[in-house]
């Protein structure tokens, strides 16, 4: 009969991996289930051991799945104060991404769980978990029988229609030929009547003592002309608790067209654990439950140390997932976003009165009472939607404006949000000379590849063998000497020290481990954790597992995305494995320190890349002072840490002072050189040829150094970083905010400057502390920031430079690159006397003339016109950074106040605008107007460009689009539109003005100590464009 279904092409199929497994205990086994539903996309669950009240603890086995479920007392529901021991229970469960495809069957009892999947052409196939009765109970052969029965009747009212797989325990060896029983005649007729199939695959059951001695695991299938896999016994699944293997099946099956499943193959990802939705209360009492269960355990070699590692990766997974906060059983969309108390109350009421209006025969007459209930409790439903939703919005501006420095992962949200699409994957990867196709080809390729970087050349050994063999002779005698100088054991103080200083909202490690699980956690897995270290740092030795990591290839934005060059691996190491690092770090950083080379500023507390880079720009501005060529010739390190010969460094790791058992723990592709000239135009000369390994350096106009752009001369590596920075910073912004982007786009003002000061300024302005521009380069950044600043706001290009300063706080881009300069300088200046830099600036200060071009004369001459000081004093000053930063910044903005706000003041179209309150990295209260409703974000533009005097008024109008009369009032045809006759005089606009305008009155008479013969038609203006330029003075005369 199933014969007749219609059966779908194999072009059109997609694999559907079902697995069925008697898990005994769902709680117990939770990352075994958790790992099969990752690989798979059905997993059948016999005995979960839950209760009705209890079934949604199978939806946190892992966020990306939803589940159908039946406990044993689904028709029959025990209180859940009065739950005994817990058995049986049958469950599907099926990752999120077949939602659309899956529907709930009520078909069985108990016993059977069934679920629809939607297939093409109306070709839906029914999957059932089973449970057969074992021999335990006394009327075990009757439910038996019964069992069989519903389950008979399941396959005869869908064979026609459907597909069937049913899977699960059946509690009868069917290929025991040997074994004759009641039950297994009666289970074997059934299969024989209904036509199911089968095939016996290998023995499911496991005794007490570890021997498997039968197969009671089936899928029995009635496919049509759809061939299945052969089932396949998985014996060798980790961390299984349960007597059963899982089984697991595979079939081509065409799925349902609407139905977005286009991702059936398996993930890996570990999910981060939402921990702002855990039960932390219960987190840290399961986890010390489960601590001080192991701490009773024997913990004295490295193998007991490995077991427990793995004991503790287990309960920190099961107790996240047991204490996150329940989520919905489907991923269906709700009617509203928002949800209140607020919302449902009025909800309830608006249904009330709706159903009374139904219930009169829907009379719209607005005087009936009912009908204008009814309108009314609308009419506050939408209410209370809009306060919710105003207030999610304003959750979501505060997290942006609490953000002050570059959140990189609020930045790639948002832009996220906006792109609002998914990354395409690639379908072919060329590793070398080879091209590999299909997933599984791709992620064999990228292995290969990274196994490849992290193989040291066979040319590198052979090149300097003698020194190698050398230096591996020593690494033998070291690690004889070090091996029984044994280390202090951990404190608990440099293990809680360790844990904090790791950054949070990472990625999950292999385990699926996150600092958070430790964080969190009760003081027992501190002092677990704090035996398991001290285990290593006795035997001297990490265990492998921690050494393992997930590793993911990120492309670098640049070349073929299929090539395998083209991606950087990104891994991510197991977390304990980072707090055991950060403990010996901690210990032997001052030793390592003491030996660093004098100019290494990377991985250096109090210096950056702008340190590293300044010794380099001093030799541009020193070539050009000398009129004096130089050869710069940059080194890129071949070897990273991981590809490096690591022998060699631990060689030096044991010189620099590390010669105990904290040894024993931690166990240039692209060179060129660039002609700097004095100046661009100047010959070249005879250039040097220099060489590296027998390879002759190639020469080049440019290159990369720590993010700054590096050419011939001082004046082209302005304009390279220049050019460079506007086009990231313009990149930066349409990736954020979309192209085309303006101040209408939803985001109020305050926000969205907030979002350009912190994401698209700082790629604007990176490096131009050193290269300090000047003049015509520097315009190219003010006009890009005065631009992009306007268009944020909605202001025409003619809106007045001094106005944007004003309005948003920003300072111009010269002050902002001096105040970038001054906090270098003040960083060179609390370096130790010994540091390069300072050596440098001493040098510089001392020798050169106000004529030079060194960057120490550009520091002096700022501090100058900034009423600083002597920028030699401040090399020897007694004040602390901070200290000085402020001193830099009060002269810096005091400066730029004066000069914007007498600017401001020569412009007529600002007279309304107060400039008195102009403050550097403050915002005007106008732009902190809050926007309700997309209306508002139209009408603050519209205010700003009153307030500016770019609001195009009827004289103008005219000039420009030749429309209405030269001069007068389009509104009311009687005066020339001026902006006291918009706002004040015009008589077309009375009906709307006068009652705002008389509430306006009442409160500054009544509440603001204002005359009424003071408000006169000036005075009503400014108070309508900008109240706090009057503010000040009726506030300092109340209180007078």
């Amino acid at each position: 009969m199933a014969d007749q279904v219609a059966q779908p092409t194999e072009a059109s199929n997609t694999t559907l991996q079902i697995v069925s497994f008697n898990c005994k205990s769902i709680k117990s086994c939770s990352a075994t289930v958790r790992d099969l539903i990752r690989q798979n996309d059905f997993v059948l669950i016999q005995e979960h051991w839950l209760f009705e009240g209890q079934l949604n603890l199978i939806g946190e086995i892992d966020a990306n799945v939803n589940y159908a479920a039946k406990g044993v007392d689904k028709y029959d529901p025990l209180p859940p104060i009065y739950l005994p021991r817990g058995y049986g229970g049958v469950a599907i469960i099926w990752k999120m991404n077949l939602d659309s495809i899956i529907k709930t069957l009520d078909d069985g009892r108990e016993r059977i769980q069934c679920v629809e999947v939607l297939g093409k052409d109306n070709n839906n196939l029914i999957l059932i978990s089973i449970y057969l009765p074992s021999t335990g109970s006394r009327d075990h052969y009757e439910e038996f029988k019964d069992t069989i029965d519903q389950l008979n009747e399941i396959v005869l009212k869908y064979q026609d229609t459907h597909y069937i797989i049913i899977g699960g325990d059946l509690n009868e060896d069917l290929g025991n030929i040997d074994r004759i029983n009641k039950r297994k005649d009666y289970l074997e007729k059934f299969v024989k009547e209904t036509g199911l199939k089968y095939d016996n695959e290998g023995k499911t059951f496991v005794k007490v003592n570890g021997e498997e001695c039968s197969e009671l695991d089936y899928f029995l299938h009635k496919l049509g002309k759809i061939k299945p896999t052969h089932k396949q016994v998985l014996n060798s699944v980790m961390n299984n608790t349960s007597d059963h293997h899982p089984i697991k099946m595979k079939i081509l099956y065409g799925i349902s067209n609407d139905a977005d499943c286009k991702n059936l193959t398996k993930d890996c990802t570990n999910r981060a654990v939402k921990w702002d939705k855990v039960d932390i209360d219960l987190y840290v009492a399961i986890t010390n439950e489960q601590s001080d269960s192991i701490l009773n355990m024997p913990l004295e070699t490295l193998e007991q140390a490995t077991s427990v590692l793995e004991q503790v990766h287990g309960f920190l997974n099961d107790a996240a997932a047991t204490c996150a906060a329940n989520k919905p059983r489907y991923n269906a969309k709700p009617k509203l976003n928002v949800w209140s108390p607020d919302i449902k109350l009025a909800l309830d009421e608006m249904r009330k009165y709706y159903a009374q209006w139904v219930k009169q025969g829907k009379i719209k007459d607005p005087e009936n009472n009912i009908y204008q209930q009814r309108l009314r409790t609308k009419k506050e439903f939408r209410r209370q939607v809009r306060i919710e939703n105003a207030k999610v919005k304003d959750t979501e501006k505060q997290r942006i404006m609490e953000t002050r420095t570059k959140d990189t992962k609020l930045f790639h949200q948002l832009v996220k949000i906006n792109r609002k699409n998914r990354g395409n994957a690639i379908m072919d990867l060329h590793v070398g000379d080879i091209c590999m196709s299909g997933e599984q080809n791709v992620m064999e390729g990228f292995k290969q590849h990274f196994r490849n970087l992290a193989t040291p050349e066979e040319s590198t050994v052979l090149e300097n063998r003698q020194y190698h063999q050398q230096v591996e002779y020593e690494i033998g005698l070291i690690t004889e000497m070090v091996k029984d100088k044994n280390i202090p054991p951990a404190t608990l103080e440099e293990l809680q020290k360790a844990i904090k200083s790791i950054n949070k909202g990472k990625s999950a490690d292999i385990y699926g481990i996150t600092v958070e699980h430790i964080l969190h956690a009760g003081k027992n897995l501190e002092m677990l954790l704090l035996n398991l270290i001290n285990i290593i740092f006795k035997e001297g030795k990490v265990p492998d597992m921690l050494k393992e990591g997930l590793l993911t290839p990120v492309f670098k934005n640049k070349g073929e995305k299929n090539m395998a060059t083209n991606y950087r691996g990104i891994t991510v190491l197991p977390v304990l494995n980072k707090v055991i690092e950060t403990i010996v770090k901690l210990r032997i950083n001052p030793a390592v320190l003491i030996t660093q080379n004098v100019t290494q500023r990377g991985f250096t507390a109090g210096s950056g890349p702008a340190n590293a880079a300044l010794p380099v720009e001093e030799i541009y501005r020193e070539a050009k002072d000398n009129n004096q060529e130089y050869e710069l010739v940059l080194l890129d390190a071949k070897s990273a840490f991981d590809v490096v010969i690591h022998s060699h460094l631990m060689k030096r790791l044991y010189h620099a002072g590390i010669d105990d058992k904290h040894w024993t723990i931690i166990q240039t592709k692209k060179s060129v050189a660039i002609n700097i000239k004095p100046k661009p135009t100047k010959k070249e000369t005879l250039l040097e040829e220099y060489t590296l390994n027998e390879a002759i350096m190639p020469r080049v106009d440019s290159a990369m150094h720590l993010g700054i752009i590096r050419t011939n001369s001082m004046k082209q590596n302005i304009i390279a970083n220049i050019e460079e920075n506007i086009k990231k910073s313009r990149r930066s912004a349409y990736a954020l905010l979309g192209s085309g982007f303006h101040g209408e786009n939803g985001l109020d003002m305050e926000t969205i400057i907030h979002l350009f000061k912190i994401y698209i300024l700082p790629v604007l302005l990176y490096g131009m502390d050193l290269l300090t521009p000047q003049s015509l380069d520097l315009e190219k950044l003010e006009k890009f920031q005065k631009k992009m600043l306007k268009q944020l706001m909605s202001l025409p290009t003619n809106t007045p430079d001094p106005a944007i300063n004003i309005l948003t706080g920003i300072l111009p881009v010269e002050a902002q690159i001096h105040l970038k300069v001054m906090t270098l300088f003040i960083n060179v200046c609390t370096q130790p006397n010994e540091s390069l830099e300072k050596q440098l600036a001493r040098r510089q200060l001392c020798i050169k003339s106000m004529n030079s071009n060194s960057w120490f004369i550009e520091v002096k001459t700022i501090m100058l016109k900034y009423d600083l000081g002597n920028a030699s004093e401040w090399l020897d000053i007694q004040m602390k950074k901070d200290e000085l930063l402020n001193k830099a910044k009060k002269g810096i903005s005091a400066y730029w106040i004066e000069r914007i706000t007498s600017l401001a003041k020569l412009y007529t179209g600002l007279r309304y605008l107060n400039s008195d309150i102009f403050m550097p990295g403050k915002i005007h209260p106008i732009l902190r107007i809050k926007h309700q409703s997309p209306r508002d974000s139209k009408r603050v533009p519209t205010k700003i460009k009153l307030l500016t005097g770019t609001y195009i008024l009827q004289p103008l109008r005219y000039k420009i689009y030749k429309e209405g009369t030269e001069d007068h009032c389009i509104a009311c045809e009687c005066k020339e539109e001026t902006l006291e006759h918009l706002l004040i005089e015009c008589e077309a606009w009375n009906y709307l003005r006068d009652p705002i305008l008389q509430t306006i009155k009442n409160l500054l008479t009544t509440n603001g100590n204002v005359r009424v013969e003071d408000l006169t038609c000036e005075m009503t203006i400014q108070v309508l464009m900008d109240i706090t330029k009057i503010q000040k003075r009726y506030t300092e005369s109340h209180l007078t």
